[in-house]
């Protein structure tokens, strides 16, 4: 864990992946609350709730593809914070009381799309950051920071709800995926780097071998082989005729 926390980028993953999970949590208490004050209808909460679910199944495939050959800090950070965006607009339309539950669902299945986005980058980024021979400890610690954010995030999220109301506590939220949009924005894109540095290494690998090679057929086929030591001043030649 010591020598994956030593590295900044993956310090700044943690971090946004901490506060984007902190933020679910708070929402996972919220919405459904303000829904059920609007509609008085446990039915269509749970409708509310289940479309920011519904891009997950529909588009998680092509996303994944399309994801794969694009920048994945870019598209992170930008989610997050066109993510932040769609909270502090339900924020504006709760405080003027210009919503209903065909807004809130709308807005919660854009919103699903932009998290479904933003976590596929995200998990692609990892190898990349962390190093292929450090993906266990880097799973262990994103693992570490979600059960983390999930067994304070209700408690806390439910202190913000009763003292400061559903509005400041959404304002909050998106505080956070501002946040979070700030850290994988900051994180230096090394894919490029560590591709570069890969093909530089085989390179060194290839020609190193080549030249083992090279070596290893002189001496088989009898072209002349040099050797000098410290003890004797003199030089051989040595003919090899096969």
């Amino acid at each position: 864990m010591k020598s994956i926390l030593i590295n900044q980028d993956f310090r700044r993953m943690w971090g946004s992946e901490f506060l984007s999970i902190l933020n679910g949590r708070f929402r996972e208490l919220l919405i459904p609350l303000v829904v059920l004050g609007l509609t008085s209808s446990p039915l269509v909460t749970a409708l509310v709730a289940l479309s920011q679910q519904l891009g997950t199944v529909l588009f998680a495939i092509p996303i994944g593809t399309w994801v794969e050959t694009k920048n994945k800090v870019r598209i992170a950070s930008s989610c997050h914070f066109l993510y932040g965006i769609g909270i502090f607009m339900l924020v504006f339309l709760l405080a003027t009381q210009n919503v209903n539950a065909v807004i809130i669902a709308s807005l919660l299945f854009v919103m699903g799309l932009l998290a479904l986005i933003s976590r596929t980058a995200f998990t692609s980024m990892i190898p990349a950051i962390a190093g292929r021979e450090n993906l266990l400890k880097a799973h262990t610690n994103i693992e570490a920071a979600d059960a983390i954010a999930t067994v304070i995030g209700p408690a806390l999220g439910g202190i913000l709800l009763a003292k400061t109301g559903s509005v400041l506590t959404l304002l909050i939220c998106g505080i956070l995926s501002l946040l979070s949009a700030l850290l994988i924005g900051f994180i230096r894109n090394k894919e490029g780097f560590i591709k570069k540095r890969r093909e530089n290494s085989l390179f060194k690998r290839v020609e190193v071998r080549g030249e083992m090679n090279l070596q290893y057929t002189k001496d088989c086929f009898g072209v002349s082989r040099l050797s000098n030591t410290k003890s004797n001043k003199r030089s051989k030649i040595i003919l090899l005729l096969i």
